[in-house]
């Protein structure tokens, strides 16, 4: 029941960043100097991604990774939670001396370690991949200033 509850409420923030996303668009986009995209498109892509993956997580029947009907609880969704808040806490603070590329996918591989179950191997080509994407997509065309951190990325 948990899991249909947070795919909701991804499902309801996407709708407010799609709403804003609208919002800035008709108020500000003629008179501002944005670039062809702008925030009011990140804003709205954001939207977008998160109704659907919110609507995913609602409607998706729970399983466990063999493939049996999951046995998810709320001891363990509450440690997850923790678990994932003081990752983010560490991310957010580490960023300056980390840098967001390299601290995004320490993030990413220890997030999918542990709370995906994924091996090492696994997590750590998956968070390369995702560190790389958000690399290109962020700072390389996007030109969001991001921290560079110690090796410059």
């Amino acid at each position: 029941m948990l899991y249909r509850i947070q795919g909701l409420m991804f499902a309801l923030l996407g709708a407010v960043s799609l709403a804003e996303g609208w919002h800035i668009t008709r108020t500000a986009r003629d008179g501002a100097n944005f670039d062809a995209i702008g925030p009011d498109r990140y804003l709205m892509a954001l939207g977008i991604s998160l109704i659907a993956v919110g609507l995913w997580l609602a409607l998706r029947p729970p399983q466990s990774a063999d493939g049996t009907q999951d046995t998810y609880g709320p001891a363990q969704a509450r440690t997850n939670l923790i678990v994932c808040i003081s990752m983010l806490a560490a991310f957010t603070l580490s960023m300056p001396y980390l840098g967001f590329t390299l601290g995004c996918f320490v993030f990413l591989a220890i997030l999918f370690r542990f709370l995906g179950d994924w091996s090492w191997l696994r997590s750590t080509g998956a968070a390369a991949l995702a560190a790389a994407f958000f690399y290109v997509g962020l700072i390389r065309l996007a030109d969001v200033p991001l921290p560079s951190g110690i090796l410059g990325l």
